[in-house]
């Protein structure tokens, strides 16, 4: 009879063990701009995140020409805990100012938004980067005019406004190739947003990014946006373009087990199993 009981209990207390057991909750964690890459690793217990990447808008100047506005990708990777990884989170241009986004936007008379990126790899590579959320670019204005920036992708990033010959907006970058760019102008490249000599704006940085803008004397061309992208591992894939109007930001979201609760239920088990 002791014994039938000793199993009746020892079995009682380990099914709500069990039940314990897989008890979780979910975490996230967010990352803004600090001008650099950083890393992260996969906590204990972890085997899969969901992942969001937001690029940063493009620059605006005076209140005419509207910015281009960041894009977003997201998706969900299987991991192991303890592996490393690397992001960079996209910074914003500063309006009025040139100064373009980092990592990745383009210069010019207003700068293109950065991109925010996530890579198994310390340095950004078309081969390597595992989710790419790209940045916008720059709109450009006039005395009096204004024309807007493209809003990044997406898939691909949209053409940045011009107002005709001789000026001509940067195109957007798509998941093959750099936006194209017109006159002194240069396109967009991996990574990196195309260049503006003259009075265009520069294109937004992603997975590839958006040309620059041409204009020969006034600042009448805007860049392209740079196009997100999602790697083929990925699951639950979505990307939205032009949703964010300021810096951009990294979300990873987990479930991670309650190890102080495992440890009181089997510290039980075992207590009650030597009790008899």
């Amino acid at each position: 009879m002791k014994n039938k009981f000793k199993n009746f209990l020892s079995l009682s207390i380990l099914s709500l063990g069990l039940l314990f057991s897989f008890n979780a909750f979910a975490t996230t964690v967010t990352f803004t701009p600090t001008g650099a890459s950083s890393t992260w690793s996969v906590p204990a217990g972890v085997t899969s995140i969901t992942l969001t990447a937001v690029g940063g808008k493009g620059g605006a100047a005076f209140g005419l020409g509207y910015m281009g506005y960041g894009g977003v990708a997201t998706g969900t990777l299987a991991v192991s805990p303890g592996q490393t990884y690397y992001y960079w989170v996209g910074s914003q241009s500063v309006d009025n100012s040139g100064v373009p986004g980092t990592p990745g936007g383009g210069l010019g008379y207003e700068g293109g938004g950065g991109m925010t990126w996530f890579s198994n790899q310390g340095a950004f590579s078309t081969s390597t980067v595992i989710l790419v959320g790209a940045g916008g670019a720059g709109g450009t204005r006039d005395i009096g005019k204004g024309t807007n920036g493209g809003d990044a992708g997406g898939l691909t990033g949209f053409t940045g406004q011009d107002d005709g010959t001789p000026c001509f907006g940067g195109h957007g970058g798509t998941q093959t190739a750099g936006g194209t760019a017109s006159g002194n102008s240069t396109a967009g490249t991996a990574g990196q947003g195309g260049q503006s000599i003259t009075y265009g704006s520069g294109g937004g940085a992603g997975y590839y990014g958006g040309g620059a803008g041409y204009c020969a004397a006034s600042a009448h061309a805007a860049g392209g946006g740079g196009s997100s992208y999602m790697k083929s591992t990925l699951t639950a894939t979505s990307t939205a373009s032009g949703v964010n109007i300021t810096d951009g930001y990294l979300t990873i979201t987990y479930n991670v087990s309650t190890p102080s609760v495992n440890t009181q239920i089997s510290q039980f088990i075992w207590w009650i199993r030597n009790l008899f």
